[in-house]
């Protein structure tokens, strides 16, 4: 029996107690700065603390400021640790961890300061994902009520505790009992209980803490949740509640790509419009990414392919501005007439200037329609005077003749409109 296995509680049945000030829950695995007894030498009891990340594990060993690396040692295997004090020969850590890591991207230091000194593991987890517990030994030791409690019940009882929040005057109380639950069933990768985490740390009227938001999102977008998933490339292309992180944006919208339709429509069209910004210069959380626009044409054009109508606008905007291809303003038009056939509402989610143009385009659409049965001569004789200005021979003669074609013909009267306006 080694000296952890004589002397650390768990070995005996008892449940690990926090250091003082620090809150344990055993139910609150993602607030993971837990602390837990460890047996350091012969004769003396300190804590260990540790907190992960979806990819990383990090364990602190407070020790005596006199001692320096040559005092100790350490092995990191697959799914164990061990550490010990050379000199007296003992094994201070001795633990089974929950799941496996990378041992040959993981390692071990000693940090200090002028009034500290700590032992440090940095492991790198072999699969991404959330621990409910560091060790096989905190698992055995979940509370009689967590045992007993199914997935679905923990689920109805935090409903039901969020809902007597929500009803009657927003007891703490109630609040706390409810997110207890939903983490009884997280930590068993209940996908509708990360979400329910996700929302509430989210929500402005409770937390309005988007990074801890982030954390439950990850937990679910790591399940497939399509959500979830958007809610991530979102964070990342835009750093609310992560650091800005183009390439992280970038696989998560190609995560939900894979999906297929519809939501692969409204991914594809946002991946372009990353594509088509980059990450500007400046940006003190991320490098800069100068903007693609062959890379954002590619996916407004698959997005394009089903029916997406900002993504055809977009490409029209590409066109006319000529920003990553040959500039052509006919080819604009005819894209802003398809996008606004295909839902007129895209004007009200596009800039100011762009909509005043998409109006216009639509004003003289609906004029071509409404001449397509009427002769050139016919068309001048019944006019308005406010459309006269558009009625000369060769215009109307022009205009009969393009009729079929009537994304060009509205290019065509869309310059005129532009050569004669005051403006």
């Amino acid at each position: 029996m080694s000296l952890f296995e004589a002397f650390h509680p768990a070995a005996h049945g008892y449940r690990l107690q926090p250091a003082s000030g620090t809150s344990y829950n055993s139910s609150k695995p993602y607030d993971s700065a837990l602390t837990h007894p460890v047996f350091l030498g012969y004769d003396v009891l300190f804590d260990y603390s540790w907190s992960q990340t979806t990819e990383h594990i990090n364990i602190r060993i407070p020790l005596s400021t006199s001692t320096t690396k040559a005092d100790l040692w350490a092995i990191i295997e697959v799914a164990t640790l061990m550490a010990g004090f050379r000199k007296v020969h003992s094994c201070f850590l001795d633990i089974n961890l929950w799941g496996k890591i990378n041992v040959e991207n993981s390692r071990w230091l000693l940090e200090r300061d002028t009034t500290k000194t700590h032992m440090e593991f940095e492991l790198e987890k072999a699969d991404p994902t959330w621990w409910p517990y560091l060790t096989r030994e905190e698992a055995s030791l979940q509370t009689a009520n967590e045992q007993v409690v199914s997935d679905d019940t923990a689920m109805e009882l935090g409903n039901k505790n969020l809902l007597m929040w929500a009803d009657h005057g927003k007891r703490d109380a109630d609040l706390d009992a409810a997110i207890k639950y939903y983490q009884i069933a997280c930590s068993r990768g209940v996908l509708t209980a990360q979400l329910q985490l996700a929302k509430i740390y989210a929500d402005p009227d409770i937390f309005n803490n988007a990074a801890k938001a982030i954390e439950y999102y990850e937990l679910a977008a790591l399940q497939g949740d399509i959500e979830s998933q958007f809610q991530l490339a979102m964070a990342y292309s835009t750093g609310e509640g992560v650091p800005k992180n183009f390439q992280k944006a970038v696989l998560w919208y190609e995560s939900i790509i894979q999906h297929g339709p519809p939501h692969s429509v409204t991914a594809l069209f946002r991946l372009g419009n990353l594509y088509q910004r980059g990450m500007p210069e400046g940006d003190q959380n991320s490098a800069l990414i100068e903007p693609d626009y062959h890379k954002a044409l590619a996916c407004w054009m698959k997005a394009g392919e089903l029916n997406s109508a900002d993504a055809i606008f977009n490409i029209g905007i590409l066109y006319l501005n000529g920003w990553g291809l040959h500039q052509d303003e006919e080819k604009a038009t005819a894209l802003f007439v398809k996008a606004l056939n295909l839902d007129p509402t895209v004007k009200s989610r596009v800039g100011e200037t762009s909509r005043k143009m998409l109006e216009e385009i639509e004003r003289h659409s609906l004029r071509l329609k409404t001449a397509g049965s009427a002769s050139p001569a016919e068309n001048v004789e019944r006019g308005s005077e406010n459309e006269k200005k558009y009625s000369d021979d060769t215009v109307e003669w022009i205009v009969w003749g393009l009729l079929t074609m009537g994304a060009a013909a509205a290019y065509f009267l869309y310059k005129r409109r532009l050569s004669s306006s005051p403006n």
